[in-house]
């Protein structure tokens, strides 16, 4: 057409929101031609017109238009010809961004916003639940103030705010506006580059990429190498399933036996990696990713079957890289079978290494199953290193030379070298703290280093200690195994579930600490409930806990409190209870106190109770009546109503009930009383039911005053 591609107005007023205007061919006003009218234009994408004459996108002839948050891009000869009023938010480029408009949802915490950094594009929404504004803590920048809330039923739910599109690539601090001073967030405006979307390649991306800018991998293989790119700043991100995995493969064709490294990195700072699994690479060094004298970040990554002679998956030269959430099995080397630094500096933040290989060939012995340090400053956190092995040299986790070194709250276990399957380390300042390192063959560490506290360091994989590698004792027991053994520190541990701690046909020992007076210093403050089955053996000593219920297993339970909760419940149980006190316990249903009542058959080999207390204190318990519609009476104290029982030096005093309160037995039961002191508890002659006296027992209404120190 001679004028106005897309749209031709005259003498009229003209509003165009939300619209696009594309590929319009025209002599003048390719996508609009607009003469003696009143325009306003927002948020509108306008490009790829062209014109033999003027104005490409708009031709303006004698008007007042205004323009807002609109893109003009791929234009040609030009944009726009003739004046107009800039209202803010107006972009132009030369090519036409890949922007997908996407609305991003802010969740708030209770003093923090999730996520705390928000990647966004230029177009996109963001969302919040609270009002906020922009700048650092309490400072408004202007950009946006105070943002309304609207929408729900009482239009008081959300938060908006539009990325502007001339926004350019920048990091926008915004805060909460009623807790500027602790709910804090920040934007991060990026470019992003997707693959396949907009280039063929992952190669073409990086090609085309300036700093800052975002590579976007959508689901699929990529069989790609020798990956590069000579901008900073880039984030290299693959996509994840609709089920939160990783989608993202990248490797070279299968059945390659010589290639690049899958990504190159080479003087470039602050590359990020992220969400992508690494495979069957076969490179000289770094099969999968190889830094030299860069910086970068490795996340959530998974590497499998990758080759090199130095670092099978991941070298780093001279370099400073860090890895978090990371994955490397079945990854192979001569150093490193999973990866390797020489000099620079890393840190490895919760990762897994596994079953990696560290191997001899013609260019000389091996050294590292997992990860191989040299002259490199490194920190090792939250991470576990197992079953990796290297000959026939020794360090089949760690082998470490100079340098520095240190391991947090992490486990090497199941490695296997020649001398010393754990570490061996060789002029590197090493610490160690709250760690395991077991099981190792042969030999645990090999060389000097510094005990930070809470290390455990044996053959024997089957002790741990809290705190230490593990900071709780229920994340302890998680981690246990039939037949291990937990040491806990004198301290408190909350027991957390609504049933507190639950443990199922395994055995286990768990050992606490005790007072300057012999008393349990190490309280788990909780419910502990052992349901074991055959061979289940379940060992407690030096502890405080709020209720015990042990079930078809055997027992020994020496100097523990079971105070002010539900008391000891036992179902099926063969065992010892020495110097035990159990006081201060209530209920309304069970007997509270000490009871034994097998009711509950699992069918174990445990055909009914049998237990001696020795030295036990049963005081101070309060069982009232069942609720509605039992309305059963209440027992506390003692009450053995399955099984045998022998109690020697015990004491069962000052114990009330609706019901009866004392010694209950029901009958035949094989009971017996051996120098033992039943007083003081509200049922008149304390006892009921019959037993055996082996002497030295004392039982009377009222408890005998104690004689001052």
């Amino acid at each position: 057409v001679l004028s106005g591609g897309g749209i031709h107005a005259s003498a009229s007023d003209v509003t165009l929101e939300n619209c696009r205007m594309r590929d319009n061919l025209a002599q003048n006003g390719g996508g609009a031609y607009f003469t003696d009218v009143t325009a306003t234009i927002t948020d509108c994408w306008i490009s790829s017109n062209s014109v033999t004459g003027q104005g490409s996108g708009l031709f303006l002839d004698d008007t007042q238009t205004s323009i807002s948050d609109t893109m003009f891009c791929a234009n040609t000869p030009d944009d726009i010809a003739g004046d107009w009023i800039y209202e803010g938010g107006v972009a132009f480029e030369d090519v036409c961004p890949f922007y997908t408009y996407t609305l991003h949802i802010v969740e708030n915490a209770t003093d923090s916003f999730n996520p705390p950094v928000i990647e966004v594009e230029p177009g996109d929404t963001i969302r919040w639940s609270t009002s906020v504004t922009s700048g650092p803590p309490c400072a408004p920048d202007g950009l946006f103030t105070d943002l309304e809330l609207s929408g729900g039923p009482f239009n008081n739910w959300w938060a908006f705010w539009e990325v502007p599109l001339d926004i350019g690539l920048v990091d926008i601090p915004y805060f909460a506006s009623d807790a500027c001073d602790t709910m804090i967030g920040l934007i991060r405006v990026v470019d992003v580059l997707r693959v396949p979307g907009e280039y063929a390649t992952i190669q073409d991306a990086l090609d085309d990429a300036d700093d800052a800018d975002m590579i976007l991998i959508e689901p699929g293989t990529y069989h790609e190498t020798d990956l590069t790119t000579t901008a900073d700043d880039v984030l290299i991100r693959g996509e994840l399933d609709e089920d939160g995995q990783l989608a993202v493969v990248i490797g070279p064709e299968p059945g390659t036996t010589a290639s690049p490294s899958i990504i190159s990195v080479n003087g470039v700072e602050t590359l990020t990696v992220e969400s992508i699994h690494f495979t069957g690479a076969r490179a000289f060094s770094g099969g999968a990713i190889n830094f030299v004298s860069s910086s970068g970040i490795v996340e959530n990554c998974l590497f499998t079957n990758n080759r090199a002679l130095t670092g099978g998956a991941l070298a780093a030269t001279g370099s400073d890289v860090a890895l978090s959430g990371c994955t490397f099995t079945g990854n192979i080397a001569e150093y490193g079978g999973a990866a390797s630094f020489n000099g620079g500096t890393g840190a490895i933040f919760d990762c897994l290494f596994e079953t990696n290989q560290a191997y001899e060939d013609q260019a000389g012995p091996a050294a590292g199953g997992a990860i191989k340090l040299n002259a490199c400053d490194v920190q090792i956190s939250g991470s576990r290193i197992l079953n990796n092995g290297a000959f026939p040299m020794p360090g089949g986790g760690i082998h470490a030379e100079s340098g520095s070194l240190s391991i947090v709250q992490s486990m090497i276990q199941g490695n296997t070298g020649t001398e010393c399957g754990g570490l061996f380390l060789s002029g590197t300042d090493t610490v160690i703290t709250s760690s395991r390192i077991c099981g190792n063959s042969d030999n645990q560490i090999c060389g000097p280093w510094t005990d930070g506290g809470s290390v455990s360091v044996g053959d024997d994989c089957s002790i741990f200690y809290v705190p230490g590698f593990y900071e709780t004792f229920q994340e302890a027991v998680a981690a246990s195994g039939d037949g291990d053994t937990i040491y806990v520190a004198a301290g408190t541990y909350e027991i957390t579930g609504q049933y507190g701690l639950r443990l199922e046909e395994q055995s286990l020992t768990v050992i606490g600490e005790t007072n300057a007076d012999g008393s349990p210093a190490t309280i788990l403050d909780g419910q502990l409930s052992f349901l074991g089955l055959d061979g289940t053996e379940v060992i407690l000593e030096n502890l405080t806990c709020s209720g015990l219920f042990l079930s078809s297993c055997t027992t020994t339970v020496t100097n523990c409190a079971i105070q002010n909760g539900a008391g000891l419940n036992l179902n099926f149980v063969e065992g010892t209870f020495t110097g035990c006190r159990i006081s201060g316990n209530s209920g309304n249903f069970f007997p509270i106190g000490l009871t034994q009542l097998d009711y509950d058959d699992v069918g174990g080999d445990i055909a009914t109770s049998s237990t001696t207390f020795i030295d036990c204190l049963v005081e101070n318990n309060y069982a009232s009546s069942c609720p509605p519609p039992l309305n059963c009476a209440g027992r506390s104290g003692v009450a053995i109503l399955a099984g045998a029982a022998e109690l020697i030096g015990c004491t069962i005093r000052d114990n009330n009930a609706t019901g009866t309160a004392g010694v209950y037995i029901t009958t035949p039961l094989e009971v017996s009383l051996t120098d033992t002191t039943v007083c003081g508890n509200m049922t008149p002659g304390q006892v009921i039911g019959p037993y055996t006296d082996l002497g030295g027992n004392t039982v009377a209404d009222e408890c005998l005053a104690e004689c001052p120190a």
